[in-house]
């Protein structure tokens, strides 16, 4: 009996921890993921106006989580970005009010590899503390966004952890299954 109620007030309490953040999802006039499967991560440099995880750890949580999460939804990440359908790039906002683009600029050749790609305007106000991710095309237009607003502004790191993991696939979870 003990054990019965220490399961419940476990999954009350994620419930609770998840019931602030709010998850929003949009894919852009005409888009869709109709007949894709694959998927690659872009890389994306620093400098280039990402905003980016505060740590290499935390970063890999990021791509391990929205991993997963596209994996239980159908899709299947391959290396290299000539392979893929669709590109997926994240981004973390570190203070309130941060701006995120909603479209891409490129700087460079036209493969993903050999350019510097980033966010531009028009851009919308985030949270601290926001997940985003976006999924985009070969040919460096924005498909679909979601994000978790104010999802990873937790000071403990293991319930950080916890909180990256719900909020991908929370997000993901907004996406149709994989063709």
């Amino acid at each position: 009996m003990r054990a019965t109620t220490a399961a419940r007030l476990m999954g009350l309490a994620v419930l609770a921890g998840c019931s602030g953040i709010q998850v929003e999802s949009e894919f852009a006039p005409n888009a869709s993921l109709d007949g894709f499967e694959t998927y690659a991560w872009l890389e994306h440099p620093s400098e280039a106006g990402y905003l980016r995880a505060q740590s290499r750890f935390m970063e890999a949580r990021i791509f391990t989580a929205v991993d997963s999460a596209m994996n239980s939804k159908g899709y299947t990440k391959v290396e290299g970005d000539a392979a893929a359908d669709f590109l997926v790039v994240y981004q973390v906002t570190g203070t309130d009010g941060i701006q995120a683009g909603q479209t891409y600029g490129t700087l460079g050749y036209r493969t993903p590899q050999a350019q510097i790609i980033w966010p531009v305007g028009p851009s919308v106000p985030y949270a601290k503390g926001t997940l985003i991710v976006d999924i985009i095309s070969p040919e460096i237009e924005l498909l679909w966004r979601g994000s978790a607003s104010g999802s990873l502004e937790v000071p403990d790191q293991g319930e950080l952890a916890k909180a990256v993991y719900q909020s991908a696939a929370r997000i993901i979870g907004r996406l149709p299954k994989a063709s």
